[in-house]
């Protein structure tokens, strides 16, 4: 029986990683070629007058899943996102690491500290996040975008401030909206004011979308204005 030297171990070695690389690339390419027409956003300049509520509701300086010029499935440098947000009149602080620019708002319509950050993944955008800088409720998002494709619910926050948080979930249109509501009384009512609001590449369908989930949701239809139902939503999990 013949053994590999220790070069030809080595050759081999590095055969495999190249491989690898390869493959995982071509994967990434693959993933990031879908839904081109979001690649469009990316020529929009951005306008520092509008808020993230101008452009939930006005579709200005560009609608989302785009957010002043940068939208999930585009290539955009780091350093670009970080002189936008610089130059945004409403920032406290900034950070983050090679593939994230994290930032606070100064201003914010909720409790506690109202983080919003961009995420790269392969050198394209594949998620934001922000806090609604301004006055948005779940009626304000239902006229404007319609009855969300599904919704999810759970608890959240901390012992001393629980809350029950309420997602209204439009995957189609890479945009998720979130509210949160009493825990003694989670009732939803057209007022509730929406907290978060989080972008990404739209799904080609609310199943391509299900079944790329890799966490559990209590994923429902639009259960309409009222009290949620507990058990649907995981209330007394």
């Amino acid at each position: 029986m013949r053994y590999l030297t220790g070069d030809k171990r080595r050759f081999l070695a590095l055969v495999v990683i190249v491989v690898l690389v390869l493959l995982v690339s071509a994967w990434l390419l693959m993933r990031w070629r879908r839904a081109p027409e979001v690649s469009s956003y990316a020529v929009v300049p951005p306008d520092l007058s509008m808020t993230v509520v101008d452009g939930i509701l006005s579709g200005n300086p560009c609608a989302p899943p785009c957010w002043q010029g940068v939208a999930p499935g585009t290539a955009i440098e780091r350093d670009s996102v970080v002189a936008l947000v610089e130059a945004l009149p409403n920032v406290r602080n900034i950070w983050g690491n090679p593939a994230q620019v994290r930032w606070t708002w100064s201003r914010w319509v909720g409790d506690g500290t109202a983080y919003n950050d961009v995420y790269w993944v392969a050198g394209r955008v594949l998620h934001i996040t922000l806090s609604i800088d301004g006055d948005l409720t779940v009626g304000d998002v239902l006229r404007e975008y319609g009855p969300p494709e599904a919704t999810n619910g759970g608890q959240g926050g901390l012992p001393e401030h629980p809350y029950t948080y309420f997602q209204l979930l439009y995957p189609t249109q890479g945009i998720e909206f979130e509210t949160h509501l009493s825990v003694q009384d989670p009732t939803l009512e057209p007022t509730a004011m929406i907290l978060n609001a989080s972008y990404s590449v739209p799904a080609e369908s609310l199943q391509d979308w299900i079944e790329s989930l890799d966490f559990d949701k209590h994923l429902q239809p639009w259960p309409g204005y009222g009290e949620l139902d507990s058990e649907a939503y995981g209330l007394d999990d």
